[in-house]
C-alpha cells in the first residue's frame, strides 16, 4: 500500500519536473551563477536541449524548404495550425494524467480532496507564470 503511495507521488514529482521549464532553468541557472548575465537570460527563455534540438532541426528543414521552393507561405501555415492542435493536444493529455494521479492520491487517502484540488489549482498557476516568464 504505501509502494503505491510513493509511486503515485512519484508520478506526480515527474510530470511537474517535465511540465515546468522554469524550474530546469533555475538548476540552469545556479549552476552557471559564474556565467554572464546574457548567458543566464538565454537559458531561462530556452527549453530544455533535447527538446529544443528537435525543434530547431524543424524549423531550419522548414526554413531550406521554403528558401528552395518546396514549401509555400500557405504550406508552412497549415504546419504551424497542426502543431499548434499537436501542442494544444499534448498539453490537454498532460494535465490529465497528473489530474488522475492527484485524484489516486486523493483516492488513497494520500492528502484529502481539498488538497489534492488546492494542488491542482496551484500547479495550473504555477505553469502560467512559467509561460508568462518565457
Amino acid at each position: 500500500m504505501k509502494l503505491k503511495k510513493y509511486a503515485g507521488l512519484a508520478m506526480l514529482m515527474t510530470l511537474m519536473i517535465s511540465s515546468s521549464n522554469i524550474q530546469i532553468a533555475s538548476a540552469n541557472t545556479i549552476e552557471n551563477e559564474e556565467s554572464s548575465k546574457t548567458k543566464i537570460t538565454e537559458s531561462i527563455k530556452e527549453c530544455p536541449k533535447y527538446y529544443r534540438r528537435g525543434k530547431v532541426v524543424f524549423e531550419k528543414s522548414i526554413k531550406e524548404l521554403k528558401d528552395s521552393g518546396v514549401l509555400n507561405d500557405e504550406d508552412i501555415k497549415k504546419i504551424d495550425e497542426y502543431n499548434k492542435k499537436l501542442e494544444e493536444k499534448r498539453k490537454a493529455e498532460m494535465k490529465k494524467k497528473r489530474d488522475e494521479v492527484i485524484d489516486n492520491m486523493v483516492n488513497e487517502n494520500v492528502i484529502s480532496h481539498q488538497k489534492g484540488e488546492k494542488l491542482k489549482q496551484s500547479i495550473d498557476k504555477n505553469i502560467e507564470e512559467s509561460k508568462n516568464q518565457n
